[in-house]
C-alpha cells in the first residue's frame, strides 16, 4: 500500500483514502519538481509577471521567485543581503491572487521580524496586517488568526506552539517559511528540528531560506529538505537518517546528492549582486604610553606561560590559548577592561609580569594590578580616542556611523564620550532586548528600550547619529545600507563569520551604486590586532571561495568558523606566539 510504503503508521480513525491521495499527490509533484527543477532556474523572467510589486524586481531574483513558483516546495540558499524576503513575498502574492493561499506564517530569528514587517510595505506600498506569536498572551491571537495575514514567531516558541500551530494551519491555507533554516540543521535529537518536521505536513506551500545551509557538513541539510517535502524526500531521495550517514562517508556520493538536490534550490551568489566595491582603509595607532607598557608586559608573560605549558595536557594548553587571547585583545584597545572579568583569574600571572618602572616613574611604587585598576585615570586608550576623533569628523560631514566593539566596557566608554561631545548615539549589546510583543505600548517602544526600537531610530533620523554594536547582538537579517554607509571597527576577534557578516549589514543589494561604502578598520601597532588582520583575511578568501559553491559549506554565525581546518583556533596563537617571539627577539637585540 502507499501509506505503508512511504513509512507512515496509520491508526483506525484516519481518513485512509483522504491522506493517501495527499501522498501521491506530493510524490507526482515531487517527481515533476525532479524534471523540471533545473530547467526553471535558467528561465528568464519579465519583472512585468509580478504588477502586485510595488518595487522590481532584479533579474536573478526573478528567477529565484520563477522557480519557487514552478516546484512550490522550494530552498533559496543565496547569499545575505540578495533580497530572499521580497523573493518569498512575490511567490506568495502569487499565490495568494490565484487564491492557492491565503496567509503566511514566518518561523526564524526574532531579530528577524523587523526586516519581514517592513519589507511588506515596501513590496506592496501598505501596511502589514502581522502579529508576533510571542510572549505570555499570545494564545489570543491563535483564537483570532482569521483577523491576520502574516503571522512571526521564533523557532522556540514554534516548538512550544506546534499544536496550536497545526491547529491553526489545518484551518486554512497557508504558506510556512523557515528563515535562518539552519537553525534546524541538528540531524537527530533536536527539539526544535522534530517540532518543524511535525509542522510541515499542514503548510501548503513551504519555503527555506538560508546563506549558509550547512554550517558543519552535509548532514545539516536532511532535516532542512525533510521540511520542504515531509512526505516524500525521506524514501524518495535522501533515505533514512542512518543511512543518510553512512553514506556520507562516500565522497562519490555526496557528489551524486549535489545534483539529487540541485533541482529543489536556487542560490543568489556575492557576485551576482554586482555591488561596487567597498573601500577598507586601515588605520594604525600606537598604542597609549602606559597601555603600550601593559601590553608589552603582559605579552612577555604568555611567551613565559606558553614554555611553562608545553607539557601539560593539550586541552590545559587550549584553554589558556584562549584565555591569553582575549586578554591582549582587550588590552590592545583598552586596559581597563582586564578589571572587568578577568583579574582575578589572571592575578597570579600579573603579579609574576615584569614591569620596567624606568619608563614610568610616577608609578614607580604601583604594581602592574594597581596601573590596570586604575588605569584610566591616566589616560584613554589611543585607538578610543581614533574613533572619537574619526566618528567626529564623519558625523561633520553629514555622515551616519556604525561602530563595531565587540568588547561592553569599551560600548559604554564610547558612548559616555561622544555624549560628551553633543553626539547622539545608540547602542546595541546583549543586554538590551530584541524586541516587543504586540501587547506592549507604543510608549515604551518610544523608550528606545529595545534593539529594533534603536535600529529604528538610527535608520529614520534626519540628522547625522551613531551606532555602537555589538557583532553578536546585530547579526543576520539586519539592513542599514540604505541609511548608513561608514562603519568603523574598533575591535575583532579571530571569527571569520561573524566578521564577513558584519560587513553585510551596509553592503547589500539596494545600495546606490553612486554611493561607496567604507570600512575603517583600527589596528593597534605591535599587537594581537595585526595577527587578527591578517588571519583573518586568509580566513575571508577561504570563506568567499567556499561560499562561492552552489552548495555552501561554511557558517557565518554563533558557532565557531572553521574554514581553514580543525586546528584553525591553534593556528591562530601560533600565529600570535610568533609575532611575540618576534618582537621580544627584536627587544633584545635593540637593548
Amino acid at each position: 500500500m502507499l501509506l505503508k510504503r512511504n513509512g507512515y503508521d496509520i491508526d483506525e480513525t484516519d481518513n485512509f483514502k483522504e491522506l493517501e491521495e495527499v501522498i501521491k499527490k506530493e510524490l507526482d509533484q515531487f517527481n515533476r519538481v525532479k524534471e523540471i527543477g533545473l530547467k526553471a532556474k535558467e528561465v528568464k523572467v519579465n519583472n512585468e509577471n509580478f504588477p502586485e510589486l510595488k518595487r522590481q524586481l532584479y533579474d536573478f531574483q526573478a528567477r529565484c521567485v520563477y522557480h519557487l513558483l514552478m516546484i512550490s516546495n522550494g530552498a533559496n540558499f543565496s547569499v545575505t543581503g540578495s533580497g530572499k524576503t521580497m523573493i518569498v513575498y512575490a511567490a506568495y502574492s502569487h499565490w495568494k491572487n490565484s487564491n492557492d493561499l491565503s496567509k503566511l506564517l514566518v518561523i526564524g530569528p526574532s531579530s528577524s521580524f523587523m526586516s519581514w514587517e517592513d519589507e511588506y510595505l515596501l513590496c506592496f506600498g501598505k501596511e502589514i496586517n502581522s502579529v508576533r506569536l510571542l510572549g505570555p498572551n499570545r494564545e489570543k491571537f491563535y483564537k483570532k488568526f482569521k483577523n491576520y495575514e502574516i503571522f512571526l514567531t521564533t523557532y522556540q516558541t514554534a516548538t512550544r506552539d506546534q499544536l496550536q500551530i497545526i491547529e491553526m494551519l489545518s484551518q486554512d491555507n497557508f504558506m510556512v517559511v523557515l528563515d535562518e533554516s539552519h537553525y534546524i540543521k541538528r540531524f537527530e535529537g533536536g527539539k526544535w528540528a522534530n517540532a518543524i518536521l511535525n509542522i510541515a505536513p499542514y503548510a501548503k506551500k513551504r519555503s527555506i531560506l538560508s546563506g549558509t545551509p550547512m554550517p558543519q557538513g552535509y548532514e545539516d541539510l536532511y532535516t532542512q529538505f525533510l521540511f520542504l517535502w515531509p512526505r516524500t524526500m525521506r524514501n524518495n531521495l535522501l533515505g533514512n537518517r542512518n543511512l543518510y550517514k553512512k553514506r556520507l562517508r562516500n565522497l562519490s556520493y555526496i557528489e551524486a546528492l549535489k545534483e539529487e538536490l540541485e533541482p529543489f534550490y536556487i542560490r543568489i551568489k556575492k557576485e551576482d549582486l554586482h555591488l561596487r566595491k567597498p573601500d577598507f582603509e586601515r588605520i594604525y595607532i600606537d598604542l597609549s604610553p602606559f597601555q603600550k607598557i601593559i601590553y608589552d608586559s603582559v605579552a612577555a608573560r604568555t611567551l613565559e606561560h606558553v614554555n611553562e605549558l608545553k607539557n601539560y595536557e593539550k586541552s590545559v594548553f587550549r584553554h589558556w590559548q584562549r584565555y591569553w587571547i582575549i586578554y591582549l585583545r582587550e588590552i590592545s584597545s583598552n586596559p581597563s577592561l582586564l578589571m572587568k572579568k578577568h583579574i582575578d583569574a589572571v592575578k597570579e600571572d600579573l603579579n609574576k609580569t615584569k614591569l620596567n618602572k624606568e619608563q614610568i616613574p610616577e608609578l614607580r611604587d604601583h604594581n602592574l594590578i594597581q596601573i590596570i585598576k586604575e588605569y584610566l585615570k591616566y589616560e584613554i586608550p589611543s585607538k578610543i580616542l581614533k574613533t572619537i576623533e574619526l566618528t567626529e569628523d564623519l558625523i561633520k560631514l553629514g555622515h551616519k556611523v556604525l561602530i563595531w566593539v565587540y568588547f561592553i566596557g569599551n560600548i559604554h566608554l564610547i558612548e559616555d564620550l561622544l555624549k560628551k561631545k553633543s553626539i547622539e548615539c545608540y547602542t546595541i549589546y546583549g543586554e538590551i532586548p530584541v524586541d516587543l510583543t504586540r501587547d506592549e505600548t507604543e510608549e515604551l517602544i518610544n523608550e528606545i528600550k529595545t534593539r529594533e526600537a534603536r535600529i529604528n531610530k538610527f535608520k529614520q533620523s534626519e540628522k547625522p547619529v551613531v551606532m555602537i554594536a555589538n557583532p553578536f547582538a546585530l547579526a543576520e537579517s539586519v539592513s542599514l545600507h540604505h541609511a548608513c554607509h561608514h562603519a568603523i571597527y574598533v575591535d575583532r576577534n579571530f571569527n571569520c563569520g561573524r566578521y564577513l557578516q558584519s560587513l553585510d549589514r551596509i553592503h547589500r543589494i539596494g545600495l546606490n551604486p553612486e554611493i561607496e561604502t567604507k570600512y575603517y578598520l583600527l589596528i593597534s601597532k605591535n599587537t594581537i590586532d595585526e595577527v587578527i588582520d591578517s588571519r583573518l583575511n586568509k580566513k575571508a578568501e577561504v570563506m568567499y571561495n567556499l561560499l562561492d559553491d552552489e552548495l555552501p559549506l561554511g557558517f557565518f554565525g554563533d558557532e565557531v568558523d572553521l574554514p581553514l581546518g580543525d586546528n584553525e583556533t591553534e593556528q591562530d596563537f601560533e600565529a600570535l606566539e610568533k609575532q611575540i617571539r618576534e618582537m621580544y627577539d627584536s627587544n633584545k637585540e635593540d637593548t
